[in-house]
């Protein structure tokens, strides 16, 4: 996620992200998390998600800040063993990042680098850590 301006960099920093399972209610299992995306103020306090969508002023930045949190959630993703339940993510997505020509390009390119990071000693690139 190269692209982001500093401006967002620091808006990306102060997100946390939290996790709304999904259940079947035929069977009680959890089918999916949905990935809900919060900016932390450097109180602790927590900005609604509103914060995040007034930040998304451009198309261009809709899409750095939405792929900064689908970042965030892949490095998080194995850590969280989600993989071992079988739970897929969800994500609430800009309509200016759905139209986006280059939408499918840039999540390929986000997949890449965090599945390269996955064999790198913990730590590297923010790899393991959830910034908490």
């Amino acid at each position: 996620m190269a692209k982001a301006d500093s401006q967002d960099q620091v808006l990306i920093n102060s997100i946390r992200i939290f996790y709304q399972p999904v259940i079947r209610l035929a069977d009680q299992r959890a089918e999916y998390v949905e990935v809900l995306a919060r900016s932390q103020s450097a109180d602790g306090m927590l900005g609604g998600a509103a914060v995040i969508v007034d930040a998304m002023t451009a198309p261009d930045r809709s899409m750095d800040l939405t792929l900064g949190i689908i970042e965030r959630t892949l490095r998080e993703y194995e850590s969280l063993r989600f993989g071992d339940l079988d739970l897929a993510l969800a994500f609430n997505l800009p309509l200016d990042v759905v139209l986006h020509p280059l939408l499918v390009e840039r999540i390929e390119a986000v997949f890449e680098e965090v599945e390269m990071l996955k064999d790198a000693p913990r730590g590297v690139g923010g790899f393991g850590s959830t910034g908490a």
